[in-house]
């Protein structure tokens, strides 16, 4: 937390590194199940990264992706579909709709989609499909 501090005070809480820093962290408070902590710190980055980047920058449609799987984790469904769907969308214009990146976007959005509907439901959404069987 003392780095994110100093580098917003020297670079402003909307610099790329600042956000990096904070995505990062977030990614470790999910990892420990801190998933409340994690939300609110990737909403924070995606608000940053909307500002500084816009809406469509590789970076916010990979802190939205992230996002939507701190939800999966909570089980949030409906919430996980409704960013998947902004992730393929920003991906398929960015990208363009073969794109490896697109493709999966989309798979994890099916995915969701199925979530609720498969006797596993509690296993995170983006998990591999083998899993399932």
């Amino acid at each position: 937390m003392r780095v994110l501090r100093e580098k917003k005070k020297l670079l402003g809480e909307d610099h790329p590194n600042a956000l990096l820093i904070m995505n990062n962290l977030a990614s470790m408070y999910e990892e420990q199940g801190k998933l409340k902590e994690a939300e609110e710190l990737e909403v924070q980055v995606i608000e940053g990264s909307e500002k500084a980047l816009g809406r469509e920058h590789p970076f916010t449609l990979t802190s939205i992706a992230n996002l939507a799987t701190i939800y999966s984790n909570q089980g949030r469904w409906k919430e996980v579909v409704e960013l998947q769907v902004r992730v393929v969308e920003g991906r398929k214009k960015l990208l363009g709709e073969e794109h490896p990146e697109t493709l999966m976007s989309m798979l994890r959005r099916v995915m969701a989609r199925l979530q609720p509907d498969i006797s596993c439901v509690g296993t995170p959404a983006f998990a591999s499909p083998v899993q399932y069987y």
